[in-house]
């Protein structure tokens, strides 16, 4: 067997899943797996950092039948931030997707995303009237890098809906903001 190639092969159309289409003659058994992943295994992110984090719906489906709904999410991502002691750098809410920057450990990020879309699609679809996932696969996550790269994750989030046309000017827009960590109790300790 041959070695697995980093880059597209030669005569390869597009993507099938993570298989290469190819434009020769060769058996639809015989295509070569291309080197790129949708995304980060979790088992490569480390065990605490800032996470740029995205959801979407399935299928890219709207996720949100009304500002209620919209409503409800961000209620959930302030008592998730809070149960899970998140400090939640910036999100914004987008029809068929949403972004978070959450700095977390990996395992309470992983639980606290696990059960805010749990809740989230259990309302959605009673109000909806309808059965099945809402969200795609698991949720994406990417490491924020520095300090810089942090900025950039931020202001890509706050501009989203910007470069959509849905607004002039991120702060227009009502569905986006920031969380801040949840205050540590001082204990005073008695001699």
């Amino acid at each position: 067997m041959g070695t697995v190639p980093r880059t597209w092969p030669a005569g390869a159309v597009g993507l099938v899943g993570c298989r290469v289409a190819r434009s020769d003659d060769a058996p639809p058994n015989h295509s070569r797996y291309v080197g790129a992943v949708a995304r980060q295994p979790r088992n490569v992110l480390p065990a605490a950092g800032v996470y740029h984090v995205t959801c979407r719906g399935v299928a890219r489906c709207e996720i949100f039948g009304d500002d209620s709904d919209r409503e409800y999410l961000v209620r959930l991502l302030h008592e998730t931030a809070r149960k899970f002691e998140w400090h939640c750098h910036a999100y914004c809410l987008m029809g068929n997707h949403y972004h978070a920057i959450v700095e977390s450990d990996l395992d309470s990020l992983s639980l606290g995303i696990h059960r805010m879309n749990g809740a989230y699609a259990q309302r959605f679809n009673r109000r909806q009237e309808r059965v099945g996932h809402l969200f795609q696969n698991r949720f994406f996550a990417r490491i924020i890098q520095s300090d810089e790269h942090l900025e950039t994750a931020i202001a890509y989030v706050w501009n989203n809906p910007v470069r959509a046309g849905l607004c002039d000017e991120a702060y227009e827009w009502p569905w986006g903001g920031a969380i801040a960590p949840p205050r540590r109790r001082h204990t005073q300790r008695t001699a």
